[in-house]
């Protein structure tokens, strides 16, 4: 009776890395295919699988990460060049707009209702930000990134991440997919 007690949690320790490692050599399956067309590499650790490569002389990533106890699985697509805005634009939620109205957050306006309606976006050069949504086309594409289902865009000094909740793992990393993807982001880098 007592090994029992012992046995259970191993064997539940050992089923949870072997569904642990299961996943992390189908997510690497689906990425070698990147590597087919994009000159790239997949990488694996332990929990995360990641595919780096070059997408018109700029390094890339993609990271699809598995869900964990409540919590969606959820793709990160990188960009790799030097931004000088620090830019956050996400979608513009109820909670999100609770903090705006009671000031817990100030979002940058952009004179567009149907703009500002969408999205939240933080940045701490707030006037450089309304200059570079100005644009019409970078506003269009960032409208084409967030309808392809993904929830936030991050600009910093080294890069441009997108993330995209309950991604599909077949045709989300389909090469062609992931090529228009990088072509918006590339798009969005324009004067950041």
């Amino acid at each position: 009776m007592i090994l029992w007690i012992f046995l259970i949690p191993v064997f539940l320790i050992f089923f949870a890395i072997y569904f642990d490692y299961w996943g992390a050599r189908s997510r690497k399956e689906i990425l070698s295919k990147l590597s087919d067309y994009f000159n790239g590499s997949v990488s694996s650790t332990f929990y995360s699988t990641i595919f780096n490569g070059k997408y018109q002389g700029l390094n890339f990533s993609v990271e699809p990460t598995p869900g964990a106890r409540g919590a969606l699985p959820y793709l990160t697509i990188s960009l790799f060049k030097s931004c000088t805005l620090n830019l956050f634009i996400y979608r513009e939620s109820a909670l999100s707009n609770i903090g705006e109205k009671i000031g817990l957050v100030h979002g940058v306006k952009v004179n567009d209702e149907a703009f500002d309606g969408k999205f939240l976006i933080l940045s701490k050069d707030s006037e450089r930000a309304r200059i570079y949504l100005n644009s019409a086309d970078i506003k269009n594409t960032i409208k084409e990134i967030f309808n392809e289902g993904f929830d936030s865009l991050v600009a910093n000094k080294k890069s441009i991440t997108i993330r995209k909740p309950s991604y599909n793992s077949t045709s989300d990393l389909e090469p062609q997919n992931i090529t228009n993807v990088l072509q918006r982001l590339s798009v969005v880098m324009k004067g950041l």
